[in-house]
């Protein structure tokens, strides 16, 4: 790694750049093509012109260490991972939503997120039960019998990305070409 402004003498970055196999013939040696094919640092394959090798890209990459045993780091200049990242229903943990019957009220209307199926959900001794059935039915309102009170449910959150990345400090990967 390396913090100067200048790369020195004999290193070069690992930017995926290609060299002459001619100029740098040890290390086109060392690293035997596994970089060629690569993928860049943008995700495209990258494609190498004969009489030339490339250097891995490591541009906004973190580094992990090879390991044999599991499929994911078991070849070197395999990527992965991603900067940002949108939760799924399947990431989320089980939970419920409770919300609370004002019995003062005549209507109430509760923002929760919830999918009332048609058993409908019970909270505090109280069964609410939706006025339709559907595999996904939120939004929909749902009534105590003989109350008259109006539930309703309602999306929440925006969909958005979170940040996927441990903190981090910015330096250059470098390796010695000559």
């Amino acid at each position: 790694m390396w913090a100067g402004k200048n790369v020195p003498d004999n290193y070069v970055l690992c930017d995926g750049r290609q060299l002459k196999t001619e100029d740098y013939p040890e290390l086109s040696t060392v690293l035997d093509g596994a970089f060629n094919t690569a993928k860049s640092a943008s995700g495209s394959p990258y494609r190498t012109s004969g009489g030339y090798f490339r250097v891995p890209d490591l541009r906004g990459r973190f580094i992990v260490g090879q390991d044999e045993t599991d499929e994911e780091y078991n070849v070197q200049g395999n990527t992965g991972g991603e900067k940002m990242h949108r939760l799924t229903t399947d990431e989320l943990p089980t939970h419920r939503h409770v919300f609370t019957d004002d019995s003062n009220a005549r209507d109430a209307n509760f923002p929760i997120a919830a999918e009332l199926r048609s058993e409908g959900v019970t909270e505090a001794g109280k069964t609410f039960k939706p006025d339709m059935a559907s595999s996904d039915n939120q939004g929909t309102s749902a009534s105590k019998a003989g109350g008259g009170y109006a539930y309703l449910t309602g999306y929440t959150g925006l969909n958005g990305q979170h940040e996927n990345r441990p903190p981090y400090y910015v330096l250059a990967y470098i390796m010695r070409a000559k």
